[in-house]
């Protein structure tokens, strides 16, 4: 059975527990994610979606 290491990178954005996996030093899709995901809570479209969804801005949590 192998073995994996998993590092957590960033902050908490949702009180779900969600996770993407990144083949280990795949540095350049890891650095995408991350871009995606600050772009998206900065632009708004987070907090948007959570309204539509949830009722309320997750992203102020």
């Amino acid at each position: 059975m192998e073995e994996y290491i998993i590092d957590v990178v960033g902050s908490t954005f949702q009180s779900l527990p969600v996770g993407v996996a990144v083949r280990k030093n795949d540095d350049k899709l890891e650095a995408a994610l991350q871009k995606a995901v600050q772009n998206v809570k900065e632009n708004g479209t987070y907090g948007k979606i959570s309204k539509k969804w949830f009722g309320k801005d997750k992203s102020k949590e």
